[in-house]
């Protein structure tokens, strides 16, 4: 029993499934096989800039954004967000840790129909009022805060500074990275 075909082919796809489970592999094919959380998806464009334009920086300068926001014509709603390598040093009570960020504008959940899964994403508002405001991965939340619900609202310590949790996005939400902890409204 022990050397039949039969034996060896039960325990290696055990096997197969404790290394998937365990090391996350199952949650992240899920990401790439299943749709998008938010259910406009197939209606949203990035735009970007592959290369340096006569010293101009990778980024679509932000005047651009400007004028295709006036002009209605092209696109139902429009959020600028600017990502650039920045790693956040989040310390919490019992460590610290380096995770990734980005600077959305306030409409930028509204653009993708997305609610927070605790609290609440960035308003209209929230651009002047609330700098020091952040939005949390569920990740960022399971992973820091132990899912702790009580985090909507807290302050928080982020690059030697502190910040107030807003809310929490839904598990599965990414973008422009699954690597993105922390949600920033641009000032």
């Amino acid at each position: 029993m022990g050397r039949s075909p039969s034996f060896c082919f039960i325990v290696s796809l055990g096997m197969f499934v404790i290394v998937a489970v365990s090391s996350g592999l199952l949650s992240r094919t899920r990401s790439i096989l299943f749709p998008q959380l938010y259910s406009i998806a197939h209606r949203v464009v990035t735009v970007s800039r592959t290369a340096r334009v006569e010293s101009s920086e990778l980024a679509v300068p932000y005047s651009w954004v400007k004028v295709w926001k006036s002009d209605g014509r092209v696109f139902d709603e429009i959020a600028g967000y600017s990502w650039e390598s920045r790693e956040e040093t989040l310390k919490t009570e019992d460590r610290r840790s380096a995770m990734s960020s980005v600077q959305v504008e306030n409409n930028f959940f509204n653009v993708f129909g997305v609610q927070a899964r605790l609290g609440r994403t960035f308003q209209s508002d929230d651009s002047r009022g609330c700098r020091n405001c952040v939005v949390l991965s569920d990740s960022a939340w399971q992973n820091q805060f132990r899912g702790d619900k009580k985090i909507v609202g807290q302050k928080i310590h982020l690059n030697d500074g502190k910040a107030v949790v807003l809310g929490v996005l839904p598990e599965g939400f990414w973008f422009p990275s699954r690597d993105i902890g922390i949600w920033r409204v641009v000032a």
